[in-house]
């Protein structure tokens, strides 16, 4: 069966089920989401101007139209929209849009922190330090290496 990417064949397989093994609703679909990649390119871009200093009105839009434009029909991109097995690159290119995207609005939110960083600065501050004995010790994870002795960084390294 090949590589484990569920979502690929999940896609193909709604492929196969609209259209059967007719390769055109293959290559639609693959250009159907190439336009999206395109698309949320362009969002990206847009806010990555703005970040830059422009404030909006025609350089704004000229330059994130043109950056949407290069990357849709750059031929580098060429061979992942029109090769059929190859839909794993153009969905990993969307999602990865996306993904820049909702950092970039969450950062625009006012939040200097995303999600993710958020439930990993709460997963540290609760979670239990192994001590040398291999019993927990208090504190958080940052606290104790920042305390930690230095006597038993000597002693690592003259054992070694």
């Amino acid at each position: 069966m090949g590589h484990y990417i569920p979502l690929t064949w999940m896609s193909l397989g709604l492929n196969y089920t609209l259209g059967g093994m007719n390769p055109w609703g293959y290559h639609l679909g693959n250009v159907l989401i190439h336009a999206m990649n395109a698309v949320v390119l362009y969002f990206v871009a847009r806010r990555l101007l703005i970040a830059g200093g422009f404030s909006g009105g025609s350089p704004l839009l000229w330059g994130a139209s043109f950056a949407a434009l290069v990357f849709g029909v750059h031929p580098l991109r060429a061979e992942s929209v029109a090769w059929i097995t190859e839909r794993r690159d153009v969905l990993c290119g969307l999602f990865f849009l996306l993904a820049v995207l909702a950092y970039l609005i969450s950062l625009d939110a006012g939040r200097s922190a995303g999600l993710a960083l958020r439930v990993h600065r709460g997963l540290r501050r609760r979670a239990p330090v192994q001590g040398p004995g291999g019993a927990a010790a208090g504190g958080t994870a940052h606290s104790r290496c920042v305390s930690a002795p230095a006597t038993g960084a000597r002693r690592l390294a003259t054992t070694r």
